[in-house]
């Protein structure tokens, strides 16, 4: 079976938090409403809201059941994220 889950980036890297392990995320994943980010090397997962993006009304429930599939074994986990950048740098 080919996967076809949609990982979609957001413009702006690292707003909504990265993988406390790696510091990276590979986008996220929507399923219904709920925008979930993944890092897929580490299987971690976390929600960052709900009907944030409309990207999820250009999808399907095939898409959200495949998804939700897709992230079912992966840990959640609380995001870190990176401190405010220093004006000028």
């Amino acid at each position: 079976m080919r996967d076809t889950a949609t990982i979609i980036p957001f413009p702006e890297p690292n707003y909504f938090g990265d993988c406390p392990q790696c510091g990276r995320n590979d986008g996220y994943l929507n399923i219904g409403q709920v925008h979930v980010y993944v890092c897929h090397r580490h299987r971690t997962r976390w929600e960052v809201g709900m009907n944030l993006f409309d990207s999820w009304r250009h999808e399907t429930e095939a898409d959200w059941r495949r998804n939700a599939a897709r992230i079912a074994h992966y840990r959640d986990v609380d995001p870190r994220h990176r401190g405010p950048v220093a004006a000028g740098g």
